[in-house]
Order: structure tokens, then sequence, then C-alpha cells
């Protein structure tokens, strides 16, 4: 029998390397854990100095049918917003971010902080 846990954080990229979980993260907008890795990259790559993902599905039937926990969420911690690294970050985070691209009038600001959902 699975025990029950409680939602918790972790890095991003660490977690979803270690995740068995075929669709770890929003998986209606990254469709596979290799897509959503691909997206922390760039995140990573275009100037976050860290990635965290908020693990709040961490159900023990999850576990047994898709073998890992699962995640929506994600808090993005960049450079200063007014930097040129801090402003390349903000163009990621805008085209990875389901909201904004549906035109739902939410955007998510300047950084240096941004919280990303989609499920």
């Amino acid at each position: 029998m699975i025990k029950e846990r409680k939602p918790y954080s972790a890095e991003a990229l660490s977690w979803l390397r270690g995740n068995p979980n075929k669709t770890a993260l929003g998986a209606n907008y990254f469709h596979t854990t290799e897509n959503a890795i691909a997206a922390v990259e760039k995140l990573y790559a275009a100037g976050a100095v860290r990635v965290e993902v908020w693990v709040g599905y961490v159900e023990p039937w999850r576990t047994l049918k898709d073998g890992g926990d699962y995640a929506d969420k994600l808090f993005v911690h960049g450079p200063p917003g007014g930097s040129e690294k801090g402003r390349e970050l903000t163009k990621v985070v805008r085209s990875i971010w389901v909201p904004a691209e549906e035109g739902t009038g939410e955007d998510v600001g300047d950084g240096p902080e941004y919280e990303l959902w989609w499920d």
C-alpha cells in the first residue's frame, strides 16, 4: 500500500528528470514530461535563477496508475525585471504560459518572480 503524502515543492528540472510519470507537469499543455523538461531548460537558459515545481497531486492512485506525482504549477525566480536577462526571461515565460496566450487578460508581469499554472 502506498502511504498518503502532503503536497510539496522541489527544483523543477531535477524533479521532472526523476519522475517516472510520462506526463508529470501541465499535461494539457506540455503533453509529455520531456516537453516540460525542455520548457524548464529554456527558462534556465533565459536567465532563471531557480525554477520550482509545486507538486500538488500526490495521491497513491496516481503513483500506481501514472508512475509518479503530478504538478500543474511552476514558480520561476529570475533576475531583476529591468535587466537584459530579466527581459529575456519574461519573453520565455510569456511564450509558455497558456493564460497569456489565450488572451484571458492575465499577464505574468515583468518579474523577477513568476507563478505559472496550466490545469
